[in-house]
This record gives structure tokens, sequence and C-alpha cells, in this order.
């Protein structure tokens, strides 16, 4: 546990960071950019760390790790379909 631990710490978290940077630059409204970011952050934390809830802690966190990959999944594809999107040629932008 600890060695894919200490992995998805590190991978999860510079996916998280390159992700997030991309979506910042998307010209979708400063609210839904939060609430998506946010709403991705937090299941990084409980996915990593829920793992450990059910093993020192209760057999009821099992249903945590599992609510946050879900979690996790829809913010993550927010956050790659936005820019791609925006990117995508023929596109017009709203800002312009």
């Amino acid at each position: 546990m600890l060695e894919g631990t200490h992995f998805h710490t590190f991978t999860m978290g510079a996916i998280f960071l390159i992700l997030s940077h991309l979506f910042i630059a998307t010209s979708v409204r400063r609210e839904i950019k939060w609430l998506v970011i946010l709403t991705t952050f937090f299941p990084n934390l409980f996915g990593i760390g829920g793992v450990w809830l059910v093993r020192y802690g209760s057999s009821r966190f099992a249903y945590l790790p599992m609510a946050s990959w879900v979690t996790m999944t829809i913010g993550y594809l927010a956050m790659i379909l936005t820019p791609l999107y925006e990117m995508w040629p023929g596109q017009t932008r709203s800002s312009q």
C-alpha cells in the first residue's frame, strides 16, 4: 500500500496540476472553474487516503474510494474535454 500511495501521490498530483492549468486558461466562468477544480482535488485526496481508512479504520469507508474515483473521473473529463473543445479548429470563442 505504501508503494502504491507513494507513486499515486506524485503522479496524480502532477496530472492534476497540468490539467488544472489548462482548464484555468479556458473561457469558462470563474465559479465553474472553482467548482470543477475543487470537485477534482478532494476526490484525489480521498482516493489516495481512502484505502488507508479502509485498512486501518473501518470497512465502512470502502465506498469512499469508489465514490471519489467516479467523481475524480468526471472532474478530469471536464478538465480535458473543455480545453479540447475550445482548441478545436473552427470553433469560435465567446470572449473574442
